[in-house]
């Protein structure tokens, strides 16, 4: 097996029934062990570059080209995918480095400017052929939508899909990053209301896995 897109895994797995873990890649060496763990386990996995990743090694395309080289040389099927970009410049350079998917963030922008950018963005890397991930409201904060009580409405979901033409979307459904404790709990119904056919693609509640408590310095998704 080797380097596949983001897309595949995600219909493998909504088939299926299960998950597929996606975790963010800080160096090298972070790549290559999620790289090892994936053999071991003999399990898919998504590799996620953040744009803070990016930023920290001063540019994407070093880290991208030495996760995708990794993700190439993998036992198992391995997806790079891009986390949380708020710049839509960004976004491009990730597709013309050879990412099969890529997330725009415009959570933080009015609705109708997310509308419109995470729109134009989309098109640009479904031309492509790139999977496109938006954001609805503020689920990359720490607090944000990730707060207690607050989660995605699923008919807000359904229009902000249909408006931009993503392929998957990032939903507040009781997830937290920067988890010191097990305290968090998914709100299941609300996942199966967000999953149904007449909502949206099949959601990619995110909950970072990794590099939530990176030491210091080092970049958080």
């Amino acid at each position: 097996m080797t380097l596949v897109s983001a897309r595949e895994l995600v219909s493998a797995a909504a088939t299926a029934g299960t998950g597929i873990g996606a975790f963010n890649v800080i160096h090298l060496e972070t790549a290559e062990g999620l790289v090892r763990a994936s053999a071991l386990a003999q399990l898919p996995v998504i590799l996620q570059i953040s744009q803070n990743c990016a930023d920290y090694h001063g540019g994407l395309e070093p880290i991208a080209l030495a996760t995708l080289a990794a993700a190439g040389r993998a036992e198992t099927p391995v997806a790079v995918h891009l986390d949380h970009a708020e710049r839509p410049e960004l976004v491009d350079e990730a597709v013309a480095l050879g990412f099969g998917s890529v997330m725009f963030d415009g959570g933080a922008l009015p609705y109708d400017e997310n509308v419109a950018v995470t729109a134009e963005v989309a098109a640009r890397a479904r031309a492509a052929g790139v999977y496109v991930e938006g954001e609805l409201g503020e689920v990359g904060g720490k607090d944000g939508a990730h707060a207690p009580g607050v989660r995605t409405d699923p008919d807000e979901a359904r229009a902000f899909v249909a408006a931009t033409g993503v392929d998957a979307l990032a939903v507040a459904v009781g997830s937290s990053h920067a988890m010191t404790d097990r305290t968090a709990s998914l709100d299941l119904d609300l996942i199966a209301r967000l999953r149904r056919p007449s909502a949206v693609p099949p959601p990619t509640g995110r909950t970072c896995l990794s590099c939530c408590t990176a030491p210091p310095g080092l970049p958080t998704p």
